[in-house]
């Protein structure tokens, strides 16, 4: 994350620069779009701030980005070449760095993309719900609980990738993490596990020791925090861990397997 802000903010820098090296030589009457477009997209920047990095994110913000770049490499190509002072010379070399950006490495990411996702998000997924571990016959009345997945793709999309290819489905599929970090669950009562996270954490910065989150069937509370996020969080069920009506899931040898609930106070790890 650290990289992404250092790199995105000179990239910012940059275009700022070269925004004002060439505004001179911008028309007069695309300087009042260029002005409203490049502030719509910083301001369409910021609903975003806090969502996961990705390219959603930024279909709003590229509508007024795309304007303001268009109008460097046009200026840069038509005015910037043919001068012969030093800035200008500094000011056309960040002209091609941002064309191999736009005109060279984004169509080849367009290009790759496609395939890349697919393997991701179908093929990945294909293999965890063909070989996951559930009860057929009492599948519609169980509630599955994931105790940790592998990543976001497997704990997130796997639900909706049942729905998607009308797989027979459970009376619901919770996700309780998929941090990267050994999981240890150790069942405190009948009715209740108790995550710890051992070198890894949950990230939950707006989660406090007490925080609570209340879904049907399930309550989990906050037991401790520290400055990567939540480190142990307490599961609640509204009934024994034992009660075939509870089907755990747990990530091992790169498939979704049943998980044995211990005794009170036994752990098992992941």
């Amino acid at each position: 994350r650290p990289v992404f802000m250092a790199v995105g903010a000179a990239l910012l820098l940059l275009l700022a620069v070269l925004m004002r090296a060439v505004w001179p030589g911008v028309p007069t009457a695309e300087r009042s779009a260029l002005r409203w477009l490049t502030i719509g997209a910083m301001a369409a920047a910021v609903p975003f701030a806090g969502a996961p990095i990705g390219s959603r994110c930024l279909v709003l913000p590229l509508l007024g980005g795309s304007a303001a770049i268009a109008a460097v490499l046009r200026q840069g190509w038509s005015s910037l070449r043919h001068q012969e002072r030093t800035r200008s010379r500094l000011a056309g070399a960040g002209c091609i760095l941002l064309a191999a950006i736009h005109l060279g490495v984004a169509p080849i990411q367009r290009l790759a993309s496609p395939p890349v996702l697919r393997w991701l998000m179908n093929t990945r997924l294909v293999e965890a719900m063909q070989q996951v571990e559930l009860d057929a016959e009492r599948l519609a009345s169980q509630r599955v609980v994931v105790l940790r997945a592998p990543d976001l793709v497997v704990g997130l999309h796997a639900f909706f990738y049942r729905q998607l290819y009308r797989l027979p489905m459970p009376g619901s599929w919770r996700t309780l993490s998929w941090a990267r970090a050994e999981h240890r669950f150790t069942r405190t009562a009948g009715d209740t596990l108790e995550l710890e996270l051992i070198g890894g954490a949950l990230a939950a910065a707006a989660l406090r020791p007490g925080s609570s989150v209340e879904l049907s069937g399930m309550r989990a509370v906050v037991r401790a925090v520290d400055d990567r996020g939540v480190t142990r969080v307490e599961f609640k069920f509204d009934r024994s861990l034992d009660d075939p009506a509870l089907w755990f899931l747990g990530w091992r040898d790169g498939r979704l397997r049943r998980v044995e609930q211990p005794p009170v106070g036994g752990a098992i790890s992941l």
